[in-house]
Formats: structure tokens, sequence, C-alpha cells
């Protein structure tokens, strides 16, 4: 279970997909993804993360905030139905769920959460690329959007793919799937992005919002 929330810690029409063999268009559209992550210094944004469970008739909804500052500070945070943020800052972070003290712990001591950082900053970043030695890549055009479909057993035990779609203007990723084997998904929105404006240095070292 941990590892699913670690791993998720990231449409029905397909059309004209363009597979990784073939890859002219689908290395082109990584570069420029990488291309326009790189001009991004802040970030913030409004998150809404679906959970679908097949023991349930509806999904779960958390809402919240994420902000970011690269090179390595992130706020991943959900305002409800529960409280919950969890803030990396350099090598050390925060974890605070409700009314709980915060936990905090260091990415040389802490493997788990040095894993949760690698695999959060990879996605932030739009590092695409060093993705694919773990999964195999479909482009699927118009949209764009790209469909990862895991290689590596370990992660196919937890995730069986995941389809992340982005802004065509900004290439900035405004959904992604998670589906895992069972037929349990996740689906991560994102929007009200707000690009490159000086943010509040506090929001990286406590759990209050200032």
């Amino acid at each position: 279970m941990r590892q699913k929330l670690i791993l998720i810690l990231l449409s029905f029409f397909i059309i004209s997909p363009v597979f990784a063999e073939d890859n002219g268009r689908l290395s082109s559209f990584i570069h420029e993804v990488e291309a326009k992550a790189a001009t991004v210094k802040t970030l913030t944004c409004t998150l809404k993360q679906e959970r679908h469970l097949a023991i349930f008739a509806r999904p779960v909804i958390f809402r919240g905030r994420m902000a970011l500052e690269k090179p390595d500070k992130l706020r991943w945070e959900f305002t409800s139905p529960i409280a919950s943020v969890l803030i990396f800052n350099g090598a050390k972070g925060i974890k605070c769920s409700g009314n709980s003290e915060p936990q905090r712990f260091n990415l040389a001591t802490d493997p788990v959460m040095q894993m949760v950082s690698k695999q959060i900053w990879t996605w932030v970043n739009g590092s695409y690329a060093t993705l694919q030695e773990q999964y195999h890549m479909v482009l699927l055009e118009p949209g764009p959007c790209l469909v990862l479909t895991a290689s590596d057993p370990k992660i196919a035990r937890a995730i069986s793919s995941v389809k992340i779609s982005f802004n065509p203007d900004s290439l900035q990723p405004t959904t992604v799937r998670i589906q895992e084997p069972g037929g349990d998904h996740t689906v991560i929105s994102f929007s009200d992005f707000i690009l490159n404006q000086p943010l509040n240095q506090s929001l990286f070292t406590r759990c209050s919002s200032p």
C-alpha cells in the first residue's frame, strides 16, 4: 500500500498512436517537454486527486495545491477532506497529517523518502527520457498524451500503466492517470498554473500555509 502511495505521489479515445520504436516524433516531443520544463524555476498549481477503488461506488477525492522551486524545494498539500502536507527542502523534509505532530526526515538516512523524492522530481522536471528504461512509451496525437506501460516487473506489480495528458501550448501536464493491475486507478488533475513568480519560503519550512 505504501509503495502504491509513493508511485501515485504521479481518455477513452486513442487516436493516431506513435510507438516508441518509431521514436522520431516521440523523441522530439520528449525534447520539447524537457525544454519547456527547463524554463520553469517556480510553479504553483491546484491539485485534484481522484482515487477510484472497486470496493467503492464513488471515487475518493482529495483537493489541494502544489508549489515548487527548483532545484530542490517542493510542497505537495491536500486541504480536503483530510489535511496533509509533504515537503522536500534540499536533503530534508517534513510530513504532516491532520493535527498530528510534524514528522521530519533526512533523505540521506531515509531510503523510502529518498525514493519518493526521486520519483516526484522525475515527473516535476519533465525528465521523461530517463523513464524509458522502466516504461514502454506511446505518444497519442492529437492531445498530446503519453502512455507509459511498465516494463520493469517490480513496477508492473503496482502500476500497469500511466497516462499523462499535456496542455498543447505550455506542455504542462494537465492530468495523470495511474492504472493498477487489479482495476483500481488514480487520476491527478493539475490546473491554475502560476509560473516563475517569487514564492514565500515558509511553504518549504512548515506545514501551516503562509
